[in-house]
């Protein structure tokens, strides 16, 4: 991952919603921004999108949270730069990737 400059793992994909159908013969685009940063692990948003090329058209199709660890030369997890939101829509973002993660920390730590 371009972030941590280093070779990742996904850990986790979350909330993967399927908004719209992709249709037979559409583009698909997949646009991906970095919305966290823990210690090792990033939180990654990936929305797609259907784009009729006759008309150009294009419609949010898919979105999905993915979380990744970054791991160094031993595949062990390593320490990632910090991600500093620069504006209100970032923040917003990388609060809600908190909430996320502490969502999924409650469900690792839940007993059956």
């Amino acid at each position: 991952m371009r972030h941590s400059h280093r070779a990742v793992a996904t850990i986790s994909v979350d909330c993967l919603e399927f908004k719209q159908p992709v249709h037979v013969g559409e583009i698909v685009i997949l646009k991906a921004k970095l919305t966290w940063v823990g210690r090792t692990s990033m939180e990654v948003v990936i929305r797609a999108f259907g784009e009729n090329p006759q008309t150009g058209r294009t419609i949010l199709t898919n979105v999905a949270y993915f979380t990744f660890v970054a791991l160094d030369d031993h595949g062990k997890p390593t320490p990632v730069a910090v991600l500093v939101p620069e504006s209100e829509e970032e923040f917003a973002e990388f609060k809600a990737a908190e909430h996320r993660r502490n969502q999924r920390i409650g469900k690792a730590n839940c007993k059956i």
